[in-house]
C-alpha cells in the first residue's frame, strides 16, 4: 500500500517533485518527505555553413570590441 501526498512533473523545466510519499508493506515502511529529480537536456542543432564561415579559429588574428569582449570582423 502506498500514499502519495503530491507530485509535480515539469518536462520542459526538467523536474519531478515529490512530497509526502509513503510506502507500507508487512515488514517495512518507507517515507519520503521531499524529493526532487532534475535533469538537463538540449536540442541538437547542427551548425550551418554560415556559422562555420564566421567562426573564430584559434591562432587567427582577432579584433576585439572593448565593450563586448567579442571578435569582430
Amino acid at each position: 500500500m502506498y500514499n502519495l501526498g503530491s507530485i509535480h512533473i515539469s518536462i520542459l523545466a526538467g523536474r519531478i517533485l515529490l512530497k509526502d510519499v509513503k510506502y507500507h508493506s508487512s515488514n517495512m515502511t518507507v517515507k519520503i518527505v521531499t524529493a526532487q529529480i532534475s535533469w538537463r537536456y538540449w536540442l541538437r542543432v547542427p551548425a550551418t555553413e554560415d556559422d562555420l564561415n564566421h567562426a573564430h579559429v584559434g591562432g587567427e588574428e582577432c579584433k576585439t570590441d572593448p565593450y563586448l569582449s567579442l571578435c569582430i570582423e
